[in-house]
């Protein structure tokens, strides 16, 4: 636009081909309210099937990506810059685990238990809920995921070979991925007290709205389908939040010396996202109240407040400026190092069964599903420092934030049954991570190697302060350690006794 001054603005258009199975066997379960298995042998018997072979409608044929961006040179001598940049980016799914690995309506999961292998399997499976299968794979009607992003930065150039920028981050994503049950009970209870003043789920008949009112299951619900079991399904209805400062500083290399720090500050908030088990081990997959997303509201599982790096390498002056052997044995040392300080990640405390009989995801999904009451006053962030309040096997005074006990488990209690907790998703934080990589190294010209031929050597130290990293407590996904799950969460115990494992890093 001058001379200083630089605008691009941009259109992306990308999309995917419906997706066919290749013999022309496909199908989806278009209603999962609704809709049963076929009871004819030809798929086209489904009612209301535009083309009885697709798996689902195209999501990504309106996929227009605009974006603007500028440069500009404040002074217009090379020395302060003012960048920004905004556009609406999509994501082109392959679909792959969602078409592979969640059930559909034409094949199973068996779960085998140790020593109960038997053969043939039946479909629908003998040992589901009667005898039915799920609806699962990818929902017919999925929507695109896709999010808007835009950033503004500030670079100034600093004397002694430095350079500052400061930027701000940030991104709102829309119908974001998310695992879903479908045919979830609907509350039939409604919240009351006993003659003690306990919380209690009670049979009124005239249940509160399941999406703005308070909730309880008596577990006893009929499913909304009752031609299936519970499902397993690929939608898209999640949504996030992210916004950062970031900032840095460089130095380019003069007098042997150059270096880089970058710092971000930031937050990332979603409702739940992911695919498969093995994206987040550190809270559920699924929502426990598929009627209110806001339950399932907080930080990200990647969220990181705080991310800090440092890089250097320092070039020693020559010691022997005489050259000859004695230069080649002490010239050319160097040092570098790389130092990492981030906090730690998020997790949730949780139970290991159905203690508010929602039956979210079904038998055999629920470890770490339903969350637990916090005790009231209680400031989340003091769980992981200081000292216990004491509880079951663990002493008053004992302390919290170690390999030992990472959080205190005795401010949580167990919800009554039929409830869900009131604990947030994601509001503890596991230990931190903290590292120093150092380097020795030294550069000795050859000469019959070539007028640049050098021989190298190096010296690596990784972690060289042997500084302990602890992994983030995980819920028990996919058979990983379960030390976040403060109780078992038995649905019929008016009580129970923390886990032992609880808090164990």
């Amino acid at each position: 636009m001058r001379s200083n001054f630089t605008l691009n603005l941009g259109l992306r258009y990308e999309f995917l081909t419906n997706v066919h199975e290749i013999n022309g066997h496909g199908g989806a379960v278009r209603d999962p309210l609704h809709d049963a298995l076929p009871t004819c042998a030809d798929p086209s018997c489904l009612q209301g099937a535009d083309d009885p072979e697709k798996l689902f409608e195209n999501p990504s044929l309106h996929n227009f990506s605009p974006r603007v961006g500028f440069a500009w040179d404040v002074r217009g001598n090379g020395k302060t810059a003012v960048r920004a940049g905004a556009a609406i980016l999509y994501d082109i799914a392959t679909f792959n685990s969602a078409i592979l690995s969640l059930p559909w309506p034409y094949s199973s999961i068996v779960r085998i238990r140790p020593g109960g292998l038997a053969l043939p399997f039946p479909f629908p499976p003998a040992n589901s809920p009667n005898a039915k299968g799920g609806p699962g794979g990818v929902d017919f009607h999925v929507k695109q995921p896709y999010s808007t992003q835009y950033n503004l930065s500030v670079e100034q150039e600093l004397p002694w070979d430095l350079a500052m920028t400061a930027s701000y981050v940030g991104s709102r994503g829309i119908h974001l991925y998310q695992r879903v049950d479908p045919n979830a009970a609907v509350p039939a209870g409604t919240p009351g007290v006993d003659t003690s003043g306990n919380p209690v789920c009670l049979n009124t008949g005239t249940p509160p709205n399941p999406v703005t009112g308070p909730k309880c299951w008596l577990g006893t619900e009929p499913l909304p389908n009752p031609a299936w079991t519970f499902g397993n399904m690929l939608t898209a209805r999640s949504e996030s939040w992210y916004n950062a400062f970031e900032f840095q500083l460089r130095k380019r290399m003069s007098h042997g010396l150059q270096f880089q720090t970058s710092y971000t500050y930031s937050k990332s908030i979603d409702l739940g996202q992911g695919i498969i088990d093995a994206e987040n081990t550190t809270s559920h997959y699924y929502n426990p109240d598929q009627f209110n997303q806001q339950y399932n509201r907080g930080v990200s599982q990647f969220d990181l407040t705080h991310n800090f790096a440092f890089n250097a390498i320092y070039r020693l002056p020559d010691l022997s400026p005489s050259g000859g052997g004695v230069g080649k044995l002490l010239n050319g040392w160097w040092l570098s190092g790389i130092v990492r300080a981030i906090n730690g990640f998020p997790f949730t405390p949780a139970l290991g069964t159905d203690r508010s009989r929602s039956g979210v995801g079904g038998q055999g999904n629920q470890i770490g599903l339903d969350r637990p009451d916090l005790l009231p006053g209680v400031d989340v962030g003091s769980l992981t420092s200081g000292v216990s309040r004491g509880c079951d096997f663990i002493a008053p005074g004992t302390p919290v934030g170690t390999p030992d006990l990472w959080f205190d488990p005795c401010a949580f209690t167990l919800p009554a049954a039929g409830f869900l907790g009131n604990a947030g998703r994601n509001i503890l934080r596991g230990p931190g991570l903290t590292n120093l990589d150092f380097t020795v190294a030294k550069d000795t010209a050859l000469g019959f190697l070539g007028e640049s031929g050098r021989l190298e050597f190096r010296a690596e130290f990784f972690n060289i302060l042997n500084h302990p990293n602890f992994a983030t407590p995980e819920i028990g996904l996919a058979d990983s350690p379960q030390e976040a799950l403060v109780f078992a969460g038995d649905p019929t115990a008016a009580s129970e006794t923390r886990l032992t494992t609880v808090g164990n890093l």
